[in-house]
């Protein structure tokens, strides 16, 4: 259908829960028409609003475009960025997409960046899936949760060696979370809630 059809309706827009499919009901003089199908990605949201068609382009590009690509990370990429920034405080949480604990956790980096967006704050969400995980399943999990944090999947072969540099008494359990500013550290091998969260964050910003 082209777009310039659009422009002589107004329209209802469900975005359904129906596993698959994004429906839209465009209601117009001569009845009502729909369209499917346009981003399967978004399964799970349900809104129902009535809007101005630029509402609607609006509605849909969001959809496509508030996603990012998840790029891979090596640690001496990361330990480069720390270094070439300086003064800032990054938190570095490490995740993946088969953590249920991790997943829990996940919503509380984006609420310590919004909360702290005039610190000098850096949060970088690594996910520790395999590589061969990173678009059919990472990316698309991030694309789905709206994640605005930098998202991205370590690029290391040999688990020992790397869990040894982000820190020797990590055992390799996740959640886990690296607080760096220069050459002040601190890891953590647990899950935080919120509070505890920003509480730590404070804490290291001050010292």
């Amino acid at each position: 259908m082209r777009l310039k059809w659009l422009l002589f309706f107004e329209f209802n827009l469900s975005i359904s829960d129906d596993q698959s499919n994004i429906w839209l009901n465009l209601t117009g003089s001569d009845g009502t028409k729909d369209l499917s199908a346009l981003n399967p990605v978004c399964k799970y949201q349900k809104i129902k609003v009535k809007k101005s068609v630029f509402g609607l382009l609006f509605s849909i590009a969001t959809q496509f475009l508030f996603c990012q690509d998840v790029r891979l990370i090596t640690l001496d990429q990361l330990y480069k960025r720390v270094n070439d920034s300086k003064d800032t405080v990054f938190v570095v949480n490490f995740w993946a997409t088969w953590c249920v604990p991790c997943l829990e956790e996940l919503p509380h980096f984006e609420k310590l960046s919004k909360q702290l967006k005039n610190k000098k704050l850096k949060v970088l969400l690594i996910s520790m899936d395999s590589k061969s995980k990173l678009k059919s399943t990472v990316t698309e999990f991030v694309r789905r949760s709206r994640i605005k944090n930098e998202v991205f999947l370590l690029d290391e072969n040999d688990q020992q060696i790397y869990i040894n540099r982000i820190d020797t008494t990590w055992s390799g359990a996740l959640p886990a979370t690296l607080m760096l500013r220069n050459n002040d550290r601190r890891f953590f091998e647990k899950e935080f809630t919120y509070p505890v969260l920003l509480e730590t964050c404070k804490n290291f910003m001050d010292r």
